[in-house]
């Protein structure tokens, strides 16, 4: 029995055409996706390296403007909570709450250089102020996202910087659907 006919794997490959797929049926093996990526970390262990630090803090200065906060769990598992508040116009702002997952992958020789994966979910509140008719409105939006960055400890000095890029899938709502435009350059202090 090949891997492609076993009914073991949470969605069928043999039965995805990727040119004529169903809004639902993309819906639903994007989630099973996203669940199998963002938990995937949880389950490593590692403990032949030490973590690149235990907490930080700090601005992510990008798509969108935010703050962030970083922990190592171990040398592998990182999370990231992500808070925002955009002011899109006069009309319209929106406040986003986001938890990632972050495999790290130190680059060879060095302690304090990584590159990671990471899956995670999140949470957009909308209000507008004049809405499509006329009206005040206000909806929550959940989504979930992938992540692929670099992140880097200045070994002298208690500051972290990191680079990534965040493409999005929201399951509903204002902007529902995938959107390639997501990510930022952190800088954040690291407590010792």
């Amino acid at each position: 029995m090949s891997l492609l006919n076993s009914q073991l794997i949470f969605f069928n490959l043999k039965s995805v055409d990727f040119l004529h797929i169903s809004k639902t049926r993309f819906q639903s093996d994007w989630i099973k996706i996203a669940t199998i990526l963002f938990l995937f970390p949880f389950f490593a262990y590692c403990r032949n390296q030490p973590k690149l630090f235990d907490w930080s803090a700090g601005f992510r200065i990008g798509i969108p403007l935010s703050i962030s906060v970083k922990h190592y769990i171990n040398p592998k598992i990182s999370f990231e909570a992500i808070g925002a508040y955009n002011n899109v116009s006069a009309k319209a702002s929106w406040m986003q709450l986001a938890l990632a997952g972050q495999y790290n992958f130190p680059f060879k020789d060095t302690r304090n250089f990584n590159w990671f994966i990471g899956m995670g979910l999140s949470a957009y509140r909308w209000n507008w102020k004049s809405g499509f008719n006329g009206e005040a409105y206000a909806k929550t939006v959940f989504g979930t996202f992938a992540q692929i960055g670099l992140d880097y400890k200045f070994k002298k000095a208690p500051i972290n910087i990191s680079i990534d890029y965040m493409p999005s899938y929201q399951l509903s709502g204002y902007d529902s659907g995938l959107a390639f435009v997501g990510g930022a350059i952190g800088l954040r202090y690291v407590f010792q």
